[in-house]
């Protein structure tokens, strides 16, 4: 596609689990005329701002159509009622900005990075907010991504660490709106027009489903016009229905066939929310875990067993329970032995938790690194937008790390206890079926 597609946003926004020792940006807060949220961070150092309209229109809102979220988000920057694509790219580009568009599973979002003089800027944020509240969906452009969208179903066929992720989505979630991938169904992309495209975005695209987020070399007056200018036109809208509550899934184990030489195995249940209880225990606890280049899954199946290159695990926390994934990649051959020790490593990690070391490692490693995470105006408008789409009070970036600081080898070990069990973890292999267990 002609503008940027960022399609792993809700990968950076599940994974952000770090922040400094010493004080964050200041984050300025305030709603817009017509009632949509805005967080704002001036950054003066660079003459460019990055502003982000996020709304809860991802594909838990797909319904029996996986893929529709994914398809309207792109379809965002291709024209809109007024010009078709190609005048508008054009018109775009005489700007130097650039756009970007992605949906998630909780969201989608439209972004926007451009010099901050007006001469560019005022032209490409009203293009976007064009684009946002009067989109074209011309049958011909929407069938161009659509395609484009099947292409890539049919380029991941090929992928094992797709399938598997495919396959661990669905065991985990089932019929939940969760369990609808966001890369959609060829069935399913297949069967969608202008008419259920239009619809979705008439229901989601509102301005009590949408946040703003602005950083960059904006003074407060600039960032509370562009916020407005963005925003204004979105109709006032029903706000979305929250996400439910994940149940209790029935572990499962399943093994796909694939002519390999490596098989992946991973192991997956639902895990928490970005409101949960136990969040910092168990963002530092996986942190050694798995989260890190030496961790304790790195230390025990590649370090003293050559099984894999890597062993990782992850919480994805999002409204409601995302998963929590643990996964290797290890030659066919030996996959029985890999699957024993990963699943004993868990589970001796469950029993016992991390020393006072590891702890202590693994706070100063998510403290001190994160300057890193938030050198850029667009790394920084990543953090807000999460802070902004999950109701995070604007200090959380402070926050943050005097909670990391606090947390205990007993606090991570009780948290593992009691939200994390391996008889509860779906089971998913892929590789050939000669050399799996």
């Amino acid at each position: 596609m002609r503008h940027l597609k960022n399609r792993a946003l809700c990968l950076v926004l599940c994974c952000l689990v770090a922040a400094p020792l010493a004080a964050g940006p200041e984050v300025q807060r305030w709603r817009t005329p017509n009632g949509v949220p805005v967080m704002f961070v001036a950054a003066p150092e660079i003459p460019m701002f990055v502003a982000r309209v996020v709304l809860a229109a991802g594909s838990a809102y797909d319904g029996d159509r996986p893929g529709l979220a994914s398809l309207v988000s792109n379809l965002l920057g291709e024209g809109t009622a007024d010009l078709p694509a190609d005048e508008f790219h054009a018109r775009l580009e005489a700007t130097g900005a650039r756009i970007a568009t992605g949906a998630a599973l909780d969201h989608a979002h439209i972004s926007l990075r451009s010099l901050n003089a007006a001469e560019h800027a005022d032209p490409a944020i009203a293009l976007v907010a064009a684009a946002l509240s009067r989109p074209r969906f011309d049958p011909a452009d929407l069938a161009l991504i659509r395609n484009q969208m099947l292409t890539g179903l049919e380029q991941a066929q090929s992928s094992p660490g797709a399938l598997a992720g495919w396959a661990m989505h669905r065991a985990i979630y089932g019929n939940h709106p969760y369990g609808s991938p966001p890369e959609g169904t060829r069935e399913a992309l297949l069967s969608m027009g202008r008419q259920e495209v239009a619809a979705f975005h008439q229901r989601f695209y509102a301005a009590r489903n949408a946040r703003v987020v602005l950083v960059g070399a904006l003074s407060r007056t600039q960032a509370e016009r562009i916020a407005t200018a963005l925003v204004t036109a979105l109709p006032e809208g029903e706000a979305a229905s929250p996400v439910p509550a994940v149940g209790n899934g029935v572990a499962r184990t399943e093994h796909i066939e694939f002519q390999s030489a490596q098989t992946h195995l991973l192991l997956g249940m639902a895990g928490i929310s970005r409101h949960d209880p136990d969040y910092f225990p168990l963002v530092v606890g996986n942190h050694i875990l798995g989260g890190d280049a030496v961790s304790v899954l790195f230390e025990e199946i590649r370090e003293k067993r050559g099984l894999s290159y890597g062993a990782s695990s992850h919480f994805a926390p999002l409204a409601v329970a995302g998963p929590f994934l643990v996964s290797l990649q290890t030659d066919a051959a030996r996959t029985a032995e890999a699957r024993q020790v990963l699943r004993d490593t868990l589970a001796s990690f469950i029993t016992n938790g991390p020393n006072d070391t590891q702890v202590a490692a693994a706070r100063d490693n998510l403290i001190g690194g994160f300057p890193l995470r938030i050198d850029t105006n667009s790394k920084l408008a990543e953090y807000l937008t999460m802070m902004a789409f999950y109701d995070l009070p604007p200090d959380w970036l402070d926050r943050y790390p005097e909670a990391v600081a606090a947390v205990t080898p007993a606090q991570i070990r009780e948290a593992f206890q009691r939200r994390v069990s391996l008889s509860s973890m779906s089971e998913i292999s892929i590789g050939p079926s000669a050399k799996s267990p």
